[in-house]
């Protein structure tokens, strides 16, 4: 097994260093229809246990918080990205606390008034997760469905009082209902669509005849997905001849080890070869005539308009090219 601390040093390093991209074999460059995509619907209680409600166009729930009427001049939740420095250097990465609320309709948490997370699958549970990583798509499946849903409630007060707030919760949802998932669509004219050129430069993988031509030559791959790393697995497949993820942790977050940390592609991956010399997969935003080394993992872009990271270009791609690199 791959030595996991080390990589993460040839990670950040590779950031620092220019990767020349070959051309590829390019079969259809049909252009996404980019767009948004998500619908959520926000509940936030008022005083004596009174609810209101507001269905917007969101991809996760922080998106859906801060689109609100609800949402006032002052108030804010954790943003998804954060910086810091090592070595003299400032990195940046993505927080595991994205959507988290600061300050919220001018309320902050205060004692032990705090403000609460509800979420639906089913029925009202509390939310054990940042806001940014509720998202309500169908695809959406990481720790068998924890963060996917397309309704979300927000409460101040003492969490004592939770199951009270649901019991009201409840009556007020008899007569505004909650609403169901996104589903992901294909086809030429799907905001879903993401497009990725694959190379394998040392010709030692294989797409066990899914595509037609030759990985030692390229080939471009075609996927649907609420973000990059979902349409990968729908364009190539999951096992030895497609991708292999590693997300034991079953965390949403798509950082080092994280959600869409990819073992394999064509059945190869990351690899030490010895005198500071790495096989790997490196991932580039962008077609293979103009890439641009991506900070983050996969599963951290989208082609969706109004995702966090969008890509949502003509082509919405993403060019991976599996390499030796020596540092």
């Amino acid at each position: 097994m791959i030595n996991k601390i080390k990589m993460a040093v040839v990670v950040v390093a590779l950031a620092m260093v220019m990767i020349t991209v070959p051309a590829m074999v390019n079969d259809d460059e049909a252009s996404a229809a980019a767009g948004p995509a998500g619908q959520m619907k926000l509940y936030v209680m008022g005083d004596n246990y009174s609810w209101t409600t507001q269905t917007l166009s969101a991809y996760n729930a922080a998106l859906a918080v801060e689109g609100s009427t609800y949402f006032q001049n002052g108030d804010d939740l954790v943003d998804y990205t954060y910086t810091y420095e090592y070595g003299g250097v400032t990195y940046t990465n993505i927080s595991p606390d994205y959507g988290a609320i600061n300050t919220f309709r001018g309320l902050s948490d205060s004692g032990s008034d705090t403000w609460n997370v509800l979420v639906y699958r089913g029925g009202w549970t509390a939310g054990d997760s940042a806001l940014g990583w509720y998202k309500p798509f169908e695809d959406w499946t990481v720790d068998n469905n924890a963060y996917r849903t397309a309704n979300v409630a927000l409460w101040y007060g003492n969490i004592g009082s939770e199951g009270i707030v649901i019991a009201f919760l409840n009556l007020y949802t008899q007569s505004n209902a909650t609403i169901g998932l996104t589903a992901i669509t294909a086809g030429s004219d799907s905001p879903f669509k993401h497009t990725f050129y694959l190379k394998d430069n040392l010709g030692v993988g294989s797409l066990d005849g899914i595509f037609k031509y030759s990985p030692s030559s390229g080939v471009v791959a075609v996927g649907y997905g609420s973000d990059a790393s979902l349409a990968l697995l729908n364009a190539v497949g999951y096992g030895s001849g497609g991708v292999v993820f590693d997300n034991v942790n079953n965390t949403p977050v798509p950082e080092f080890e994280g959600y869409s940390w990819m073992l394999t592609l064509m059945g190869v991956g990351s690899e030490d070869m010895g005198n500071d010399t790495w096989r790997f997969w490196t991932i580039n935003t962008g077609p293979s005539s103009a890439p641009v080394y991506a900070d983050f993992l996969l599963g951290a872009y989208s082609a969706l308009s109004n995702a966090p990271l969008s890509i949502a270009t003509s082509a919405s791609s993403m060019t991976l090219v599996y390499d030796e690199i020596s540092f």
